[in-house]
């Protein structure tokens, strides 16, 4: 066995968890066997993000018995169409590759060659009809698939059978071992060189991965040579793929994850070999540099390409074999924080995880404010109730939303006006609305997404009255692009040499918005876009509006229109969980209107404020928010010297008066 040696599996054996963990296996294989073994004798699986509901944008029920009819959970409409039947089918191959991997687990802790027998029948399934299969698979982005319909679908699944395999190797007989090894490892080692890209990736990163798995297993050392050495190998990936910071270059915290546990999962198979690279101290630079962005709990916020559940605190089960491998104390604390209230047990901390967890040492209190001028290019103001993340950083390539000077916003734990991540990408509303600038807290000009463009920290201060960051990006010199490939969705035209300024001063209960854009066109329709999560609760006299707020993307999908009846300041209020939002707006010469539009999931509505205006503008805002109630009455915006200021009411009785420009 490759990934573990005869002493850790003795010493897995004699640990006092072990019953408990054979019984949760065992509870989990019951839950696989239940059903009959399903192997495709054809390449017939598709993308599983065609799984999703058109109207909800929510994924449909997995059901093992029913290969063409597929129901949503949030709806119940039913589907059988050709996408969906083919993304059953991916589905069901990673059904059974974590079906093998458990029943291996369960080998491994007690020598039952029973579970071990159900994995040899699914690896012996899989080989009897993998190199049969014909490549297709035509997916956005990715290259083709064998068994599944895209090359990291392939790599995926392949480098996890593997591990399966690794486990109950020493009860096959030689002639399942060459069979498998002929017809699986040799097949998917060559299929997966073939289609390795050239270009820094996640997807390079796991094809990568698995190529190093495989070539394990067999002893190749000269395709381990190609897994791991030379430009776009894995050892590349991982240096040339991190931001100054350690951040994962697509600028998504799902991705950011993803890449480091795909890093992660080639570690731990090689980990007691010569060919590791847990040595390389970028791997804790990488995971450390996502820790600082945290929420409170432990969460964190989404930034491009997430899907809502992608947000949760497990780090996606990483922390256990990081700290074991590290033993940072800034990934004790985020174990205590995990374990926080409940018990530690899960087969991640019992096979990768230190034994006992140091108590004590890794506490430390919330943290404080961030300053983020490289790398990521995120930063975030903690105070009080308020975490606020502004996203001033560089293009992320294929999964970034075009949304520059972005804000994120929240306040106690709840989510106020936040990056919505996305949907399935198979879905309608991923390219159609969520991944747009026009849909994120930003500035768009002609309803068009943003092109690539760095943003940059212009100061950042903190004092006991207010936490101000100010920042600017601009469309004025060619883009240096990531060396990854990208299809292009933007607008070079509309952005060309515009400079956006953004400047945001966070107070005890509330918070000053600004934006200056300059040097557009004469005749470029330039919005400002804010979202809330929630209903709106009240606002000031406005007209409504027949129809949707476009005829283009993202914004058809806007609906229930209302048009400010008067200039200036514009009120209005939201209540979501317990929060309400007050929000005073303004666009000098301009124009403000509110509609209602999808939230994540689409099946929920929240409200926009949309303020827009011909040629070089300024945005104002103030927001304010709390329980019950706000801490401000009213608000208004006055030029006072050539500075915009804002002069705010507090709900008891005093004024503020906080300048708006640096």
């Amino acid at each position: 066995m490759i990934q573990f040696t005869a002493e850790e599996i003795k010493a897995l054996r004699n640990r006092k968890e072990r019953d408990e963990i054979l019984s949760l296996l065992r509870s989990q294989a019951e839950a696989y066997l239940s059903y009959p073994l399903t192997i495709p004798e054809t390449g017939c699986a598709d993308w599983s993000h065609y799984y999703y509901c058109p109207d909800c944008s929510v994924m449909l029920d997995f059901d093992p018995l029913s290969p063409l009819d597929h129901v949503c959970p949030s709806c119940g409409r039913h589907f059988s169409d050709d996408k969906k039947n083919g993304a059953w089918w991916r589905l069901m191959n990673s059904f059974n590759e974590n079906g093998a991997n458990t029943l291996a687990r369960i080998y491994l802790l007690s020598g039952d060659l029973e579970a071990a027998g159900h994995v040899r029948d699914i690896l012996m399934g899989y080989a009897r009809f993998y190199p049969g299969y014909v490549p297709h698979g035509d997916i956005p982005y990715n290259g083709p698939g064998k068994l599944n319909a895209q090359t990291l679908d392939e790599a995926n699944f392949l480098r996890n059978l593997a591990y399966a395999y690794d486990v109950i190797e020493e009860t096959l007989t030689p002639e399942e071992r060459e069979y498998i090894s002929v017809r699986m490892w040799k097949e998917g080692i060559a299929f997966l060189r073939a289609n390795r890209h050239s270009q820094i990736h996640n997807h390079e990163v796991i094809c990568n991965g698995a190529i190093g798995v495989l070539a394990l297993i067999l002893g190749d050392s000269e395709a381990l040579s190609f897994a791991l050495d030379g430009k776009y190998g894995l050892v590349y990936q991982l240096e040339h793929g991190t931001l100054e910071d350690g951040f994962w270059f697509e600028c998504s915290t799902a991705y950011h994850f993803y890449a480091f546990q795909n890093f992660m999962l080639y570690e731990k198979f090689a980990r007691h070999t010569p060919y590791s690279h847990l040595s390389n101290p970028v791997y804790e630079k990488m995971l450390l540099s996502i820790l600082r962005i945290e929420r409170e709990d432990g969460s964190f916020p989404l930034l491009n390409d997430c899907h809502p559940e992608q947000g949760d605190r497990d780090g996606y089960g990483l922390y256990e074999f990081a700290y074991s491998t590290w033993h940072s104390p800034e990934l004790l604390r985020e174990l205590q924080m995990k374990y926080r209230g409940g018990r530690r047990l899960s087969a991640e901390s019992f096979f990768y995880g230190v034994p006992e967890l140091p108590a004590g040492e890794g506490e430390e209190g919330q943290m404080g404010s961030l300053v983020g001028e490289d790398g990521l290019g995120a930063s975030v103001i903690r105070r009080g109730p308020v975490y606020l993340l502004f996203r001033h950083g560089p293009y992320g390539g294929e999964h970034d939303h075009y949304d520059r000077l972005g804000l994120s916003y929240y306040y106690d734990g709840v989510p106020v006006s936040i990056d919505m991540g996305t949907t399935g990408y198979g879905a309608i509303l991923h390219y159609d609305y969520y991944k747009n600038t026009a849909t994120h807290n930003t500035v768009s000009i002609n309803e068009g997404n943003q092109a690539p463009s760095r943003g940059h920290l212009i100061s950042f201060s903190e004092s006991s009255a207010s936490t101000d960051a100010a920042a600017y990006t601009e469309w004025k010199d060619a883009y240096p692009m990531p060396d990854s490939f990208t299809i292009k969705e933007w607008d070079d035209e509309s952005y060309k040499g515009v400079r956006m300024e953004r400047r945001i001063s966070v107070h005890d209960g509330f918070f000053t918005d600004f934006i200056r854009v300059s040097g557009a066109s004469p005749d470029a329709v330039v919005l400002s876009s804010m979202h809330f999560h929630g209903m709106r609760t009240e606002h000031d006299a406005a007209i409504p509006v027949p129809g949707a707020f476009s005829d283009r993307k993202p914004l058809k999908h806007l609906d229930t229109v209302l048009k400010a009846e008067k200039s200036g300041v514009f009120h209005s209020a939201y209540l979501n969980d317990g929060v309400k939002t007050d929000v005073w707006s303004a666009v000098p010469e301009g124009e403000i209107c509110l509609a209602y539009g999808p939230d994540n999931p689409s099946s929920r509505k929240m409200g926009y404020v949309l303020s827009r205006k011909k040629g070089d503008a300024v945005f104002m805002a103030l927001i304010a928010s709390g329980h019950g109630s706000s801490s401000v009455s009213s608000a208004s915006f006055v030029l006072k010297d050539g500075i915009w200021h804002a002069e705010a009411v507090m709900s008891d009785g005093r004024m503020e008066d906080i300048p708006l420009e640096g």
